[in-house]
């Protein structure tokens, strides 16, 4: 299953903090093909990454363990979604 995770740089010096471990742990995740898709918006006030994961338990695990959520404290919203590659 797909899944939207939307990031809102609430404390952007807890996203300065986290930046390259964040980075670190998408760049691990992409290699195993669990995140497709990943960046900041253009206005800089968030970001967002696409998982492909099991379920919704498996993605609420990978959000958890991100830094950004972990360390950095900033406010996710994870979305499950129909992909129209998975059809």
């Amino acid at each position: 299953m797909r899944f939207l995770v939307l990031i809102d740089y609430t404390d952007m010096e807890a996203r300065a903090r986290t930046l390259d471990a964040h980075r670190a742990y998408l760049a691990a995740a992409r290699l195993r093909g669990d995140v497709s898709e990943s960046g900041p918006f253009a206005d800089s006030e968030g970001g967002m990454y696409v998982l492909k994961v099991a379920d919704e338990r498996a993605a609420q695990a990978f959000v958890d363990n991100d830094p950004y959520y972990r360390d950095g404290k900033l406010k996710f919203t994870i979305r499950g979604f129909t992909s129209a590659f998975d059809t």
